[in-house]
Protein backbone atom coordinates (compact mmCIF):
# COMPACT_ATOMS: atom_id res chain seq x y z
CA UNK A 1 0.00 0.00 0.00
CA UNK A 2 1.51 3.31 -1.12
CA UNK A 3 2.03 6.01 1.47
CA UNK A 4 0.19 9.26 0.95
CA UNK A 5 0.62 12.82 2.17
CA UNK A 6 -1.23 16.12 1.89
CA UNK A 7 1.13 19.12 1.90
CA UNK A 8 -0.56 22.40 2.78
CA UNK A 9 0.73 25.30 0.72
CA UNK A 10 2.54 22.66 -1.26
CA UNK A 11 2.53 24.32 -4.68
CA UNK A 12 5.17 27.00 -4.04
CA UNK A 13 8.32 27.81 -2.10
CA UNK A 14 9.27 25.48 0.73
CA UNK A 15 5.91 23.73 0.38
CA UNK A 16 6.76 22.77 -3.20
CA UNK A 17 10.18 21.53 -2.09
CA UNK A 18 8.48 19.32 0.51
CA UNK A 19 5.98 18.02 -2.05
CA UNK A 20 8.73 17.12 -4.50
CA UNK A 21 10.91 15.57 -1.77
CA UNK A 22 8.05 13.36 -0.62
CA UNK A 23 7.18 12.41 -4.20
CA UNK A 24 10.78 11.41 -4.83
CA UNK A 25 10.65 9.01 -1.85
CA UNK A 26 7.65 7.21 -3.37
CA UNK A 27 4.89 8.97 -1.41
CA UNK A 28 1.65 9.79 -3.24
CA UNK A 29 1.39 13.55 -2.69
CA UNK A 30 -1.53 15.95 -2.85
CA UNK A 31 -0.67 19.65 -2.44
CA UNK A 32 -3.13 22.31 -1.34
CA UNK A 33 -3.25 25.94 -2.40
CA UNK A 34 -5.48 28.90 -1.63
CA UNK A 35 -5.01 31.35 -4.47
CA UNK A 36 -3.84 31.29 -8.05
CA UNK A 37 -5.37 28.47 -10.16
CA UNK A 38 -3.01 29.15 -13.06
CA UNK A 39 0.08 28.78 -10.88
CA UNK A 40 -1.37 25.59 -9.40
CA UNK A 41 -1.86 24.17 -12.90
CA UNK A 42 1.71 25.13 -13.78
CA UNK A 43 2.84 23.35 -10.62
CA UNK A 44 0.99 20.20 -11.72
CA UNK A 45 2.40 20.42 -15.25
CA UNK A 46 5.89 20.86 -13.81
CA UNK A 47 5.80 18.15 -11.12
CA UNK A 48 2.87 15.85 -11.84
CA UNK A 49 1.72 16.33 -8.23
CA UNK A 50 -2.00 16.75 -7.48
CA UNK A 51 -3.14 20.21 -6.40
CA UNK A 52 -6.38 20.94 -4.52
CA UNK A 53 -7.84 24.29 -3.58
CA UNK A 54 -9.32 24.77 -0.11
CA UNK A 55 -8.98 26.93 2.99
CA UNK A 56 -6.69 25.06 5.37
CA UNK A 57 -7.72 27.37 8.21
CA UNK A 58 -11.22 25.85 8.11
CA UNK A 59 -11.31 22.43 9.86
CA UNK A 60 -14.46 21.34 8.05
CA UNK A 61 -13.03 22.40 4.68
CA UNK A 62 -9.92 20.36 5.51
CA UNK A 63 -12.10 17.36 6.33
CA UNK A 64 -14.00 17.64 3.08
CA UNK A 65 -10.89 18.39 1.06
CA UNK A 66 -9.22 15.30 2.48
CA UNK A 67 -12.28 13.27 1.53
CA UNK A 68 -11.94 14.56 -2.04
CA UNK A 69 -8.31 13.46 -2.10
CA UNK A 70 -9.23 10.02 -0.73
CA UNK A 71 -12.05 9.67 -3.25
CA UNK A 72 -9.73 10.65 -6.10
CA UNK A 73 -7.27 7.92 -5.15
CA UNK A 74 -3.94 8.48 -6.91
CA UNK A 75 -5.45 10.54 -9.73
CA UNK A 76 -3.39 13.67 -10.20
CA UNK A 77 -5.40 16.80 -10.77
CA UNK A 78 -5.63 20.51 -10.30
CA UNK A 79 -8.92 21.24 -8.58
CA UNK A 80 -10.16 24.69 -7.78
CA UNK A 81 -12.96 27.16 -8.31
CA UNK A 82 -13.34 27.38 -12.07
CA UNK A 83 -10.17 25.39 -12.70
CA UNK A 84 -10.35 22.51 -15.11
CA UNK A 85 -9.19 19.25 -13.60
CA UNK A 86 -6.08 17.83 -15.17
CA UNK A 87 -5.68 14.10 -14.68
CA UNK A 88 -2.82 11.75 -15.36
CA UNK A 89 -3.99 8.84 -17.48
CA UNK A 90 -0.88 6.90 -16.53
CA UNK A 91 -2.13 6.36 -12.99
CA UNK A 92 -5.67 5.42 -13.86
CA UNK A 93 -7.40 8.77 -13.50
CA UNK A 94 -9.95 9.93 -16.04
CA UNK A 95 -8.40 12.52 -18.40
CA UNK A 96 -9.92 15.97 -18.03
CA UNK A 97 -11.60 15.08 -14.75
CA UNK A 98 -12.50 18.08 -12.57
CA UNK A 99 -12.91 17.87 -8.82
CA UNK A 100 -15.30 20.46 -7.50
CA UNK A 101 -14.56 22.62 -4.46
CA UNK A 102 -15.32 20.84 -1.23
CA UNK A 103 -18.71 21.32 0.38
CA UNK A 104 -17.93 21.83 4.09
CA UNK A 105 -21.30 20.34 5.08
CA UNK A 106 -21.19 17.23 2.85
CA UNK A 107 -20.47 14.76 5.67
CA UNK A 108 -23.34 16.07 7.76
CA UNK A 109 -25.71 16.18 4.79
CA UNK A 110 -24.81 12.55 4.07
CA UNK A 111 -25.93 11.61 7.56
CA UNK A 112 -29.31 13.26 6.97
CA UNK A 113 -30.07 11.09 3.95
CA UNK A 114 -28.38 7.89 5.13
CA UNK A 115 -30.57 4.90 4.40
CA UNK A 116 -31.58 2.22 6.89
CA UNK A 117 -30.91 -0.32 4.13
CA UNK A 118 -27.21 -0.08 3.28
CA UNK A 119 -27.50 -3.09 0.96
CA UNK A 120 -29.60 -0.99 -1.41
CA UNK A 121 -27.19 1.92 -1.15
CA UNK A 122 -24.26 -0.38 -1.91
CA UNK A 123 -25.90 -1.46 -5.14
CA UNK A 124 -26.63 2.09 -6.29
CA UNK A 125 -23.81 4.44 -7.37
CA UNK A 126 -20.36 3.03 -6.66
CA UNK A 127 -18.58 6.39 -6.95
CA UNK A 128 -21.07 8.08 -4.63
CA UNK A 129 -20.73 5.27 -2.08
CA UNK A 130 -16.94 5.42 -2.17
CA UNK A 131 -17.00 9.21 -1.81
CA UNK A 132 -19.33 8.98 1.18
CA UNK A 133 -17.14 6.36 2.87
CA UNK A 134 -14.13 8.58 2.11
CA UNK A 135 -15.84 11.44 3.94
CA UNK A 136 -16.64 9.18 6.88
CA UNK A 137 -12.99 8.10 7.09
CA UNK A 138 -11.83 11.73 6.77
CA UNK A 139 -14.13 12.76 9.61
CA UNK A 140 -12.80 9.88 11.71
CA UNK A 141 -9.20 10.84 11.05
CA UNK A 142 -9.95 14.44 11.96
CA UNK A 143 -11.82 13.61 15.17
CA UNK A 144 -9.60 10.69 16.21
CA UNK A 145 -12.01 7.79 15.58
CA UNK A 146 -15.02 6.73 13.55
CA UNK A 147 -18.26 7.05 15.57
CA UNK A 148 -19.98 3.69 16.25
CA UNK A 149 -22.97 4.57 14.06
CA UNK A 150 -20.67 5.44 11.14
CA UNK A 151 -18.63 2.28 11.66
CA UNK A 152 -21.78 0.14 11.62
CA UNK A 153 -23.02 1.86 8.46
CA UNK A 154 -19.71 1.36 6.63
CA UNK A 155 -19.53 -2.27 7.78
CA UNK A 156 -23.02 -2.88 6.40
CA UNK A 157 -22.04 -1.29 3.09
CA UNK A 158 -18.92 -3.46 2.88
CA UNK A 159 -20.89 -6.62 3.76
CA UNK A 160 -23.51 -5.86 1.12
CA UNK A 161 -20.89 -5.08 -1.53
CA UNK A 162 -18.49 -7.97 -0.82
CA UNK A 163 -20.68 -10.72 0.60
CA UNK A 164 -18.64 -10.84 3.82
CA UNK A 165 -20.31 -11.72 7.09
CA UNK A 166 -21.10 -8.74 9.34
CA UNK A 167 -18.25 -9.75 11.66
CA UNK A 168 -15.72 -10.04 8.82
CA UNK A 169 -16.93 -6.78 7.27
CA UNK A 170 -16.53 -4.98 10.59
CA UNK A 171 -13.04 -6.44 10.96
CA UNK A 172 -12.13 -5.29 7.45
CA UNK A 173 -13.37 -1.76 8.17
CA UNK A 174 -11.38 -1.68 11.40
CA UNK A 175 -8.23 -3.01 9.69
CA UNK A 176 -8.45 -0.55 6.79
CA UNK A 177 -9.12 2.39 9.08
CA UNK A 178 -6.23 1.40 11.33
CA UNK A 179 -3.93 1.24 8.31
CA UNK A 180 -5.17 4.60 7.05
CA UNK A 181 -4.42 6.16 10.46
CA UNK A 182 -0.94 4.65 10.40
CA UNK A 183 -0.34 5.95 6.86
CA UNK A 184 -1.57 9.41 7.85
CA UNK A 185 0.69 9.45 10.91
CA UNK A 186 3.66 8.23 8.86
CA UNK A 187 3.00 10.78 6.12
CA UNK A 188 2.78 13.52 8.73
CA UNK A 189 6.11 12.43 10.20
CA UNK A 190 7.70 12.31 6.73
CA UNK A 191 6.29 15.73 5.89
CA UNK A 192 7.66 17.11 9.16
CA UNK A 193 11.09 15.64 8.38
CA UNK A 194 10.98 17.08 4.87
CA UNK A 195 9.92 20.46 6.26
CA UNK A 196 12.80 20.38 8.75
CA UNK A 197 15.24 19.49 5.95
CA UNK A 198 13.87 22.32 3.79
CA UNK A 199 14.15 24.79 6.67
CA UNK A 200 17.74 23.74 7.33
CA UNK A 201 18.58 24.08 3.63
CA UNK A 202 17.02 27.54 3.58
CA UNK A 203 18.96 28.49 6.72
CA UNK A 204 22.26 27.31 5.25
CA UNK A 205 21.52 29.12 2.00
CA UNK A 206 20.79 32.35 3.87
CA UNK A 207 23.97 31.95 5.93
CA UNK A 208 26.19 31.48 2.89
CA UNK A 209 24.51 34.37 1.11
CA UNK A 210 25.25 36.57 4.14
CA UNK A 211 28.88 35.42 4.16
CA UNK A 212 29.16 36.08 0.43
CA UNK A 213 27.73 39.56 0.87
CA UNK A 214 30.08 40.21 3.78
CA UNK A 215 33.10 39.08 1.78
CA UNK A 216 31.92 41.19 -1.17
CA UNK A 217 31.53 44.26 1.03
CA UNK A 218 34.99 43.74 2.56
CA UNK A 219 36.55 43.25 -0.89
CA UNK A 220 34.85 46.38 -2.22
CA UNK A 221 36.05 48.42 0.77
CA UNK A 222 39.60 47.11 0.43
CA UNK A 223 39.63 47.78 -3.32
CA UNK A 224 38.32 51.31 -2.77
CA UNK A 225 41.03 51.96 -0.17
CA UNK A 226 43.81 50.69 -2.43
CA UNK A 227 42.38 52.61 -5.38
CA UNK A 228 42.25 55.82 -3.36
CA UNK A 229 45.89 55.47 -2.25
CA UNK A 230 47.01 54.77 -5.81
CA UNK A 231 45.13 57.81 -6.97
CA UNK A 232 46.80 59.97 -4.30
CA UNK A 233 50.18 58.27 -4.86
CA UNK A 234 50.17 57.00 -1.30
CA UNK A 235 51.65 53.49 -0.98
CA UNK A 236 51.27 51.20 1.97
Amino acid sequence: MARAAIVTGGTRGIGEAISVALRDTGVVVAATYAGDDTKAKNFFDRTGISAYKWNVADPVACEEGTAKVVAAGTGAAVAGAGAAGVAAASNGATPGRAIEGADPNAYYVDSLFRTDKPAEAAGADDSATRAEVGRIFANGLRSGDIPPSDRLYVSQLVAARTGLSPEDADKRVNDVYTRSKAVAADAEAKAREAADAARKAATYTSLWMFIALLVGAFSATFAATVGGRLRDSVYA
